[in-house]
């Protein structure tokens, strides 16, 4: 989460307090670096490779670059920490939850193929495909909403985590709220 408050600080070699001093900024991540961080994490859940959360992020932890690293693990159940008011967030928790579900439910998302479907301005479109299972995830990293078409063989578009989609005549067409993420089934 740092990193999205610290974008412009290299990982592991100068994303460090001791390294820049006042130029790291300890910050909780505001409300559009905590969405991005949101978005990072569907996409890994939804992209091939395993996805790996670094302990805490998936509670609303956040902190430096070793060695000035994260205080202990929060739990819902243990009070805020005194430490730069990091508390427990179960919305940032569950949303976690629900995209590992998604993909522990989705063969596809766990051993399927990858094709790129759609790469322009702020938005990429791709398929996850095992045998006749076929999910599409469009990633729209913008503060603004858009709307993307682009060709795409199948008959419908079925929501499984997705606003507005749909395929007419081999071409999809899906509506994508900013810093969104968005997942159909396409048959």
């Amino acid at each position: 989460a740092s990193m999205f408050v610290n974008p412009d600080l290299p990982y592991d070699s100068a994303n460090r307090l001791q390294d820049n001093g006042p130029q790291y900024d300890p910050r909780k991540p505001d409300a559009t670096e905590r969405r991005r961080l949101m978005q990072m994490a569907a996409f890994a859940t939804t992209f091939v490779g395993a996805p790996m959360t670094y302990y805490g992020t998936e509670a609303g932890m956040w902190g430096p670059d070793d060695p000035s690293d994260r205080a202990p693990m929060v739990w819902a159940d243990l009070g805020p920490y005194a430490q730069d008011g990091v508390a427990f967030d179960g919305e940032l928790f569950d949303w976690y939850a629900d995209w590992n579900a998604l993909r522990h439910a989705e063969p596809a998302l766990r051993r399927g193929a990858f094709a790129l479907v759609h790469a322009a301005g702020d938005t990429v479109v791709f398929e996850r495909f095992l045998g006749a299972d076929r999910l599409l995830v469009a990633v729209h990293r913008s503060s603004e909403a858009n709307e993307v078409s682009f060709p795409l063989g199948g008959e419908a578009l079925t929501a499984v985590r997705a606003g507005e989609g749909e395929l007419e005549a081999g071409m999809a067409t899906v509506e994508l709220a900013p810093w969104d993420v968005a997942v159909w089934r396409v048959r």
